[in-house]
């Protein structure tokens, strides 16, 4: 059994954006086996701070605060966060040695005011949900002999049925709910995906929290590649496990990170940016 594992992100493609305008969509894609090798990594690395390995991390470690606070863990909070680079740092060179493959959808939205950037979320939350899977699909047909499950994050405003419909048309159809074109690999049922997704949350789930990290620092390569940053830490991490992404080096593009509009300046610089990972 394969077990796809995935969450999101957002960006802003400039300062002046209201809203962002770049999502994120996408995790890692592990068997029974290497899914218990990440838990157990993630515990003893959490474990080096007194009472850490019960307890959450993201990329964007701050928006755990007041989870943090609420369990009168302040103390540990503080010194996770001053921490941040080296956990972060150790975790993706635990990842490195560790059989997973990467799959991230990257949808760049041309709106520009806050009004049609807040209207059109939910379809392009729905297109990298359905653009991700369909590589997800590729990866499963590819190893012709396992069984695969999608386990997300729970959706934000509880809003699950952005996920259920497109997953219900892939699974039955083969067919894309978002945009009616057919998905390469065939319906997911032929593929003997699981008949429905699966919901849990980022803070009980040590391998969506792993998947967190990963589309972070994706993020802040895509954000680098903008020109908003420089010598990222994101950028310099996903160096260290380039090899885990689907399709790597060569067809990394398209397989392990998909590009949207596959034309034009956003997709060009990002793609520069992903293969200077390999060089």
């Amino acid at each position: 059994m394969i077990r796809w594992y995935a969450d999101n992100s957002e960006a802003r493609s400039s300062a002046g954006i209201p809203v962002p305008d770049i999502y994120l969509f996408g995790g890692i894609a592990v068997n029974e086996q290497a899914g218990k090798e990440l838990c157990s990594m993630i515990k003893r690395i959490k474990s080096t701070y007194r009472r850490a390995a019960d307890f959450p991390i993201k990329w964007c470690f701050k928006d755990l605060e007041k989870d943090y606070r609420a369990n009168r863990l302040t103390k540990l909070y503080s010194r996770l966060l001053q921490d941040s680079r080296t956990w972060r740092r150790e975790i993706f060179s635990g990842i490195a040695s560790i059989e997973l493959s990467i799959l991230i959808s990257i949808i760049f939205s041309y709106g520009r005011c806050r009004e049609t950037l807040l209207e059109t979320k939910e379809n392009v939350t729905r297109f990298g949900f359905s653009n991700a899977l369909q590589r997800v699909g590729l990866y499963i047909k590819d190893l012709a002999s396992e069984s695969a499950e999608v386990i997300l994050d729970w959706p934000d405003k509880n809003k699950r049925s952005l996920f259920d419909l497109e997953y219900r048309s892939a699974y039955q159809k083969g067919i894309s709910a978002v945009y009616g074109s057919g998905y390469i690999s065939g319906p997911l049922k032929s593929l003997d995906f699981s008949d429905s997704v699966l919901f849990t949350g980022t803070d009980q789930c040590s391998l969506l929290q792993i998947s967190d990290l990963i589309v972070g620092a994706t993020r802040e390569l895509v954000e680098e590649a903008l020109g908003q940053r420089r010598n990222s830490l994101g950028a310099s991490l996903l160096k260290l496990i380039r090899g885990r992404f689907c399709g790597a080096p060569s067809m990394v593009i398209g397989r392990g990170l998909s590009i949207s509009p596959r034309q034009g300046d956003f997709y060009s610089r990002v793609k520069g940016k992903v293969y200077e990972l390999y060089r």
